[in-house]
């Protein structure tokens, strides 16, 4: 992860804005909402935790229950670390346009991505 020159010397928790994390299933999403919490969020904040489902779902029940089944890792963390959260769950099959649709109609200030570890290695 990184920051801007300018915001690295801003303080945790100075943070102004909603502060949401892009996840799916792999172990980077993990470390992105560890980041985030480490970075830019203090006891009490909220985050917002941002799924983008590119599959077709049956019906609400199957989408409710693969919803919790992926969150329930991310509430543990943030559970531990005090840290509210709010789950956004977006179907589309374009994932990037999703995201960067929802962050520009909610107002959101930062958005934490994270990338699986081969990725960065190669």
């Amino acid at each position: 992860m990184w920051m801007l020159r300018d915001q690295s010397s801003q303080k945790k928790g100075d943070v102004n804005g909603i502060v949401a994390v892009a996840i799916d299933r792999n172990r980077g999403s993990q470390q992105a909402l560890k980041w985030t919490i480490h970075h830019l969020l203090q006891q009490g904040q909220t985050v917002h935790l941002i799924h983008v489902s590119t599959k077709p779902q049956a019906s609400g029940d199957e989408l409710e229950s693969q919803a919790k089944e992926l969150l329930a890792p991310f509430h543990c963390i943030c559970t531990s670390k005090d840290i509210q959260c709010k789950d956004i769950i977006l179907e589309n099959t374009d994932i990037p346009k999703a995201l960067i649709g929802y962050v520009s109609n909610n107002a959101m200030e930062h958005l934490v991505m994270g990338a699986p570890r081969i990725g960065l290695l190669r």
